[in-house]
């Protein structure tokens, strides 16, 4: 049978209507507009730091795993540096498609239509059509050729290395970049590649600190506000978890989690 809890978050979920959630839109949009000047993978990094520092985070009852990708539950970020058109030309529609329907109020379409035009020719689509062949545009357009999802998402298939995080922990990964870092010889080329990776690598790790702190300092709010014993507890244990992963590995299976 299924756990009460599992029924009370599975039942949130499905009486909530799928929406369109612009908070990531906006702030990417904002971190590529400030930083044009620097590297690909660096603007990327200071976009994923800026999005766990800013975006909305919440914790819904029963939860006892947290985080969250959007601003409410059930809600869809948008990923502006990959593809805009396809939202431009469908906004109006996300609410009367027959299959995955989003609700999205005017205010949020009149501020994408603000901020989604300056990404028209920067965009991973944008790139990957200039760099084809006529003939494989042909093919594409005709159907012959079916790639549209990989150049206009993230998509991808790659193994992250979970058993080095779950052995260093986030803090001990970044001491070890910033180790690498040091190490460097800044006269060899090579090592000016590297500074820009550990760079990144650097400023992702900040983010996932940062928000996993964030989740601390929520729960711990939202414990003092409970006057359920059981969720006090719970919510207590969920910021103890959190604020152990900002100085050390993983030392349960739940902290793994």
């Amino acid at each position: 049978m299924m756990d009460v809890r599992l029924k009370l978050l599975r039942q949130n979920m499905l009486n909530t209507a799928p929406a369109i959630c612009i908070e990531r839109a906006e702030i990417v949009t904002r971190c590529y507009q400030e930083m044009e000047a620097l590297p690909a993978i660096l603007k990327r990094a200071h976009s994923l730091r800026a999005i766990l520092r800013e975006m909305t985070i919440y914790i819904d009852d029963g939860e006892l795993i947290v985080g969250n990708q959007a601003s409410t539950r059930r809600a869809a970020p948008l990923y502006p540096e990959y593809s805009v058109q396809f939202v431009l030309d469908e906004m109006d529609k996300f609410e009367l498609r027959e299959s995955d329907r989003f609700i999205i109020t005017e205010e949020k379409k009149k501020r994408l239509r603000k901020i989604l035009p300056w990404w028209s020719g920067k965009t991973l689509r944008d790139r990957a059509l200039t760099i084809q062949s006529e003939k494989v545009l042909e093919d594409l357009n005709i159907g012959v050729l079916g790639w549209q999802s990989n150049i206009s998402s993230g998509e991808g298939h790659f193994i992250p290395d979970y058993d080095m995080v779950m052995k260093l922990g986030l803090r001990g990964l970044l001491d070890r970049v910033i180790g690498y870092m040091d190490g460097l010889d800044l006269t060899q080329p090579t090592d000016l590649e590297k500074l820009i990776f550990y760079r990144a690598s650097k400023v992702v790790l900040e983010g996932c600190l940062d928000y996993i702190a964030r989740f601390s300092e929520l729960a711990t709010i939202k414990a003092k506000e409970t006057a359920d014993p059981v969720r006090f507890k719970e919510l207590n244990a969920i910021a103890e978890n959190c604020t152990a992963l900002l100085k050390h590995e993983p030392q349960s299976f739940y902290q793994a989690i």
